[in-house]
C-alpha cells in the first residue's frame, strides 16, 4: 500500500497509510502527532538542526567572550528584525540582506526555518517533546503570532515596531550571558528563551506554533504568495486542473480562506497598533530624554524606533551602567536601554553595546573611536561641590580617563571649583559615578542635543 509523507503542525514529518483519514492540508489545522517510526528525512533535519544549535551557541558564546560582533549574528539573521529595520532606516547590512533571502525561502517552504534552523526551535520541540511524554497538552490557542507580526510591521511603518524584541532568534542571543559579571543581568538575559522553553514544556508546541512571531510571518509570507499565484492562475489558466501531490493524492487548496484569515487578523492588528501610536505619545512625558548607550542614532525618537528591545546591549554591558527604562518617559520608551552612573561608568575600552545591537540602534565603533563618541556632557552643580564649601575634594578630576576636569580658583567666591573641558568631555560618567555627594551629585552627565560620533 502507498505511504504518503505528511507534516503536522509542530514540524514533525511521518508516515500515514492510504486508508486512514487524510488530515486537512491548510496549514492553520491542528493535527495529531504520527506514531509510525521516523523517516529518514526526519533523522536528516534533526542531524541539521543539533548541528546548526550548536554552532549557534558557539557563535554567541565566541562572540560574547571575544567581545566581537559575532554575538549578534543570530538576531541579524532574522527578516522580521531585517523587513522592519528597511522599513525604518531604509537600509540593511550584510547579514540583513542574507535574511531577506530565508524570507524569500520561506515564501515557497512553509515553516522551513523553524523546522530546520531555528535554534530556539530546537530546544522549543525537545521540551514539547518532553511535556507531551509527561502527559501535558496544549489548550486551544489563537494563532497570536498573525497578530504580533502584523502589529510589529504596522508599528515599522509608524516609526515603531513595537513587539519585536518577542523575536526568537533576538531572545536567544542572550545565551552568551555566562561571560556576564552579574547574576542579575544573567538571569534577564536567560529569562526569555528560559519563558519560551517553559511554555513549549507546559503547553506542548504552544510558542513555535501559536505565539512566535517569527513563525507567524512565516505562515503570512506562504499564505500570500500562494493566494497570490493562485489568482494570477485564475486569471491565465482559468480551467487548470486541480493540483495533486507527487503520490496522486488530491489536495484541496483553501487559498481563499487562508487569506480571508490573514485579512482579518492583519487588519485587528494593525487597527491595534494604530491607537497605539496614536495614544502612546498623549501618555508619555514630557521630560528630557535619558541618556542612550554610546553609539546611539542621533535623534531619541530615531533610537526609539530603531531598538528592538532584545536587551543585548543590557546583558553585554560589562560596567552593568545600561538598564532598561521602566517607570520614565512613557509608553513609547519602554525597556528602551538608558546609562545609568550611580556606581560605575562607560569603560574607554568597551565597545560590546554596539557590538550586541542587531537592529542598527546602536552604530558599531572601534576602541580608536571610542574617545570621539559622544554620550553627552559633564555638567557641575557648584552649590553641591565639596570644594565650594571649602571642603577637599578633586576626585571627579583624578578619575576622569580624558582629563577633561581641571581645578580652577574662583577669586570671586575664594574657592577652588572643577571645570569642564566640553571639547574632551564625552560623557562616560566616571566623575559622575565617583563624586561623594549626597543625595544628590555635584557633578552629572546630561544629555546634549547631537550625540554620536564627533565631527
Amino acid at each position: 500500500m502507498a505511504e504518503v509523507h505528511r507534516q503536522d503542525n509542530d514540524g514533525q514529518i511521518g508516515v500515514s497509510k492510504n486508508h486512514e483519514r487524510k488530515p486537512s492540508c491548510r496549514w492553520f489545522a491542528s493535527r495529531t502527532s504520527p506514531t509510525h517510526p521516523v523517516s529518514e528525512i526526519k533523522a536528516l533535519r534533526w542531524i541539521v538542526r543539533f548541528a546548526i544549535l550548536a554552532g549557534t551557541i558557539v557563535i554567541v558564546l565566541a562572540g560574547q567572550a571575544l567581545r566581537s560582533g559575532l554575538a549578534t549574528l543570530p538576531a541579524g539573521l532574522s527578516f522580521t528584525i531585517a523587513v522592519c529595520k528597511l522599513i525604518v532606516t531604509g537600509g540593511l547590512s550584510v547579514t540583513g540582506w542574507l535574511a531577506l533571502f530565508v524570507g524569500v525561502v520561506v515564501a515557497f517552504k512553509l515553516r522551513w526555518f523553524c523546522r530546520w534552523m531555528c535554534p530556539l526551535g530546537t530546544c522549543n520541540e525537545l521540551s514539547t517533546w518532553l511535556g507531551k511524554k509527561v502527559g501535558l497538552r496544549r489548550p486551544s490557542v489563537p494563532h497570536l503570532g498573525h497578530y504580533l507580526v502584523f502589529a510589529t510591521l504596522a508599528g515599522a511603518f509608524a516609526g515603531f515596531p513595537v513587539l519585536l524584541w518577542l523575536d526568537p532568534l533576538a531572545l536567544f542571543s542572550s545565551i552568551g550571558q555566562p561571560f556576564s559579571s552579574s547574576p542579575v543581568l544573567l538571569a534577564i538575559g536567560m529569562s526569555g528563551v528560559l519563558t519560551a522553553v517553559g511554555l513549549s514544556f507546559l503547553f506542548p508546541g504552544v510558542w513555535c506554533s501559536r505565539i512566535c512571531p517569527l513563525g507567524g510571518f512565516q505562515e503570512v509570507v506562504f499564505v500570500l504568495r500562494r493566494s497570490a499565484l493562485g489568482l494570477l492562475a485564475r486569471v491565465f489558466a482559468p480551467r487548470r486542473p486541480r493540483p495533486t501531490t507527487t503520490e496522486g493524492q488530491r489536495v484541496e487548496l483553501s487559498e481563499g480562506s487562508d487569506i480571508a484569515r490573514i485579512g482579518r487578523r492583519g487588519i485587528l492588528a494593525a487597527f491595534g497598533t494604530a491607537i497605539w501610536v496614536y495614544v502612546a505619545p498623549r501618555f508619555s512625558s514630557s521630560a528630557a530624554a535619558p541618556l542612550r548607550p554610546p553609539g546611539a542614532a542621533p535623534e531619541d525618537r530615531k533610537f526609539l524606533a530603531l531598538c528592538v528591545r532584545c536587551g543585548n546591549c543590557v546583558r553585554a554591558c560589562p560596567t552593568g551602567i545600561i538598564q532598561p527604562q521602566l517607570s520614565t518617559g512613557g509608553l513609547f520608551t519602554w525597556l528602551a536601554p538608558r546609562l545609568v552612573f550611580t556606581d560605575n561608568f562607560c569603560d574607554p575600552s568597551c565597545t560590546r553595546c554596539a557590538e550586541a545591537c542587531p537592529s542598527g540602534a546602536l552604530t558599531p565603533f572601534s576602541t580608536a573611536e571610542k574617545p570621539h563618541v559622544i554620550i553627552g556632557k559633564a555638567v557641575v552643580e557648584l552649590d553641591d561641590c565639596l570644594l565650594t564649601a571649602e571642603r577637599e575634594c578633586g576626585i571627579c578630576r583624578s578619575h576622569c580617563p580624558y582629563q577633561a576636569i581641571r581645578l580652577q580658583f574662583n577669586e570671586e567666591t575664594y574657592s577652588v571649583q572643577p571645570i569642564v573641558d566640553l571639547a574632551r568631555c564625552t560623557g562616560c560618567g566616571a566623575c559622575e559615578a565617583v563624586c561623594p555627594t549626597v543625595p544628590r551629585k555635584a557633578i552629572h552627565v546630561e544629555r546634549v542635543q547631537t550625540i554620536g560620533k564627533a565631527k
